[in-house]
């Protein structure tokens, strides 16, 4: 079994937010059961990038995103297959984000290449979920 996570749900797991307990949880069944996860090979970017921004804003002390780079780089993303954007994804990706009124391909991205690889997709952006849930019923939000 595999499943698509998005840089949302993964960064919950570094900071104390809503629903952080429950994504752990939910990482710790996929690991006990050596369910696959599997990612676009931006979504490493979009985690430091993320812990970068909550850092200089001040959300979070140096000492915190330091080390939340580190367990990441170190102990979660060798854990996580990378999948290359292809001109495939970027074409599907296109015309979801088209269909759906996105700005942004990158969220659409995740969904083809779950839609590709015929897994779930589990993401903790809740205005994402709601957008795509009827057009992609494979679409998980963490509850």
């Amino acid at each position: 079994m595999k499943v698509c996570i998005d840089a949302s749900l993964v960064l919950k797991l570094f900071i104390n937010e809503p629903l952080s307990e429950d994504i752990s949880n939910l990482w710790e069944s996929w690991v006990l059961e050596r369910v696959e996860r599997i990612a676009p090979s931006f979504f490493s970017i979009e985690i430091i990038s993320a812990l970068r921004k909550l850092g200089k804003r001040g959300l979070i002390n140096p000492d915190i995103e330091k080390s939340a780079v580190e367990i990441f780089v170190r102990e979660f993303l060798p854990t996580i297959r990378i999948y290359d954007v292809n001109s495939e994804l970027l074409r599907r990706a296109w015309e979801i984000s088209k269909e759906l009124d996105f700005m942004h391909v990158y969220d659409a991205i995740y969904i083809v290449l779950a839609e590709r690889e015929g897994c779930t997709f589990w993401t903790a952006d809740s205005k994402l979920y709601k957008a795509c849930k009827r057009e992609f019923p494979f679409l998980r939000f963490i509850t």
